[in-house]
């Protein structure tokens, strides 16, 4: 199997924040993100935008499967 088919699911991690989570699994190597929707949810309801999802996706070079 090669990295860029292999994912992270956040419902396996413990994170204080989904920045926090998004930037550790890019420092890892991680490419590919399978969202916890509860978590993305919550994350969104505490003022963050969609376009702030994908802006700190991009950055972080991850992508959401």
């Amino acid at each position: 199997m090669t990295p860029d088919r292999i994912a992270i699911n956040s419902v396996s991690t413990r994170q204080q924040s989904l920045d926090e989570a998004l930037e550790a699994y890019a420092a890892v190597g991680f490419r590919n993100v399978e969202f916890q929707l509860a978590g993305l949810k919550d994350w969104l309801a505490d003022g963050h935008s969609i376009d702030d999802g994908k802006s700190l996706l991009d950055r972080l070079g991850l992508r959401s499967i």
